[in-house]
């Protein structure tokens, strides 16, 4: 006969990663709030990893991008992938950024879809309200057209619940 198991109270209890070190278990059970970010410029296409032995719960992605004077249209998108960069899903926002100009963008849930700027600078796209990536797992965001790849300038910043993962 089958039981659920329900962890109640204190918790205590211990395991041994790969490496040797102790976790308390109750670390493991834990979201923290955790602000991730890529601030290195020259470039329109950052991958970021979650990072071994945990799991991101992504709460939100801002980015900054810096268009130079090349000529074109850039297409901004939010990506997730897995360990093999297999695409598990895209996000591209409502509208494109011209050249020389400084763009805002925040991909989170419950946001409404714009397809114009916001206080001319600030653009808002919806996601699922609940993503969880496991260790090696990717967030992408990058010009989807690659106009200017290595001189356009890009920020981003995530904002993760992070936890440790057996």
């Amino acid at each position: 006969m089958a039981h659920d198991a329900r962890i109640t109270g204190h918790i205590t209890g211990r395991w041994n990663q790969n490496d040797g070190t102790v976790v308390n278990l109750a670390h493991a059970l834990v979201w923290t709030p955790t602000l991730i970010s890529d601030v290195l410029v020259n470039d329109s296409d950052k991958s970021i990893a979650v990072t071994a032995e945990r799991e991101w719960e992504i709460l939100s992605v801002w980015a900054e991008l810096i268009s130079d004077a090349n000529g074109g249209n850039r297409h901004m998108a939010l990506e997730f992938q897995d360990a093999s960069n297999n695409v598990l899903m895209t996000i591209a926002v409502g509208i494109v950024q011209a050249d020389t100009l400084t763009r805002k963008y925040l991909w989170a849930s419950n946001l409404p879809d714009l397809v114009a700027f916001r206080d001319t600078d600030s653009l808002m796209t919806p996601m699922p309200a609940k993503v969880v990536l496991p260790a090696g797992f990717f967030v992408r965001v990058f010009d989807r057209a690659a106009i200017a790849a290595t001189t356009d300038d890009l920020v981003v910043r995530l904002l993760v619940n992070e936890r440790i993962v057996p």
